[in-house]
């Protein structure tokens, strides 16, 4: 009967680690296809038979990173990196979902452990130089912008850190009076930037992108290059604000109680519409892409010169503050 009995629990247990087999393979391949929704599913299952199994807990902490759940996402690669932890590729997207979730200093900390493991992991510094960029350091996101591009030039992410490190170090130094006709230098080395992307980076939606950013980045650039021969600036009427909507607070910003000041410069084309934009002073959680949502429905009479409507640059801003 005792016999019987061990049998029966061999049996069981060989099912069940059949199932369990079969579901995280399941969980593995919706991964691979891209539907992460379905892959958190089916791993889900199946976490009880993979506690010490930092692959598991790897891919499981990536599908809901997919899916913009963040807290989650670090809990799980935390798990994975405490299996696993000299694996830099685990501690650098550990370091990502903290990022995500506005847990700076982990993620500081997290990217350089990653950097400790591995001297020329690309995304460690470009990650370290997200939460710079976020802790408005700008000197030190420009810095690691350029160690990932020593390492690794073919990837747009690491171009564009460059570049929004140097504009938004301008809009820093706005702030504290500097000309607007100074953003032309920083506009000089953005351009020059983003061209070598155009040249280097690997194909993908990401360069489209880049490519959208380099024409507005030139035309700032040549429209401040044109202020130093204007030549005569008499007989301006300048531009008339009709209306000016204002900005969504997101959910998210407003759970995070992210609050502040976003400053743009808008070009206000002589047609009479805003159609580019560039981030001087940015915030998180969806609120930069609130202000240039609202900045695109701003009305308003072009400036003029000698009565013929001219283009023109105007810095516009939205606050955010939480009552």
């Amino acid at each position: 009967m005792r016999n019987l009995c061990l049998v029966g629990l061999f049996i069981l247990l060989s099912v069940l680690a059949i199932f369990a087999q079969k579901e995280r393979d399941k969980g593995v391949e919706f991964y691979n296809k891209g539907d992460y929704e379905s892959s958190i599913k089916y791993l889900s299952l199946v976490e009880s038979v993979n506690k010490k199994d930092g692959d598991f807990w790897y891919l499981l902490g990536m599908a809901y990173f997919k899916v913009s759940q963040f807290d989650l996402s670090r809990l799980a690669l935390e798990k994975a990196v405490k299996l696993k932890p000299q694996n830099s590729e685990f501690r650098t997207n550990l370091a990502f979902a903290n990022f995500k979730a506005n847990r700076l200093k982990q993620a500081e900390k997290d990217a350089n452990e990653a950097i400790k493991l591995d001297s020329k992991k690309a995304d460690a510094f470009y990650i370290r130089g997200l939460v710079f960029l976020r802790k408005e350091k700008f000197d030190n996101a420009i810095a690691d912008a350029e160690q990932s591009l020593a390492l690794d030039k073919s990837k747009v992410s690491y171009y564009q850190l460059k570049t929004d490190a140097i504009l938004y170090k301008f809009g820093q130094e706005r702030d504290k009076g500097k000309e607007l006709i100074g953003m032309l230098e920083p506009l000089r080395k953005s351009v020059e930037i983003l061209e070598a992307c155009a040249v280097n980076c690997i194909s993908s939606s990401d360069l489209t992108n880049n490519k959208d950013k380099l024409e507005v980045v030139k035309t700032f650039y040549e429209y401040f290059l044109s202020q130093l021969s204007s030549g005569d600036e008499s007989n301006i009427t300048e531009l008339s604000l009709l209306s000016k909507p204002s900005a969504n607070y997101t959910d998210s910003a407003r759970r995070s109680q992210i609050q502040g000041t976003i400053t743009l410069a808008v070009f206000f084309s002589a047609d009479g519409n805003t159609k580019k934009f560039l981030v001087l002073r940015p915030l998180s959680y969806g609120l930069t892409e609130q202000a240039v949502a609202a900045a695109q429905k701003i009305k308003f009479i072009p400036q003029k010169r000698g009565g013929k409507p001219i283009s023109v640059v105007k810095l516009v801003q939205y606050a955010f503050k939480l009552y």
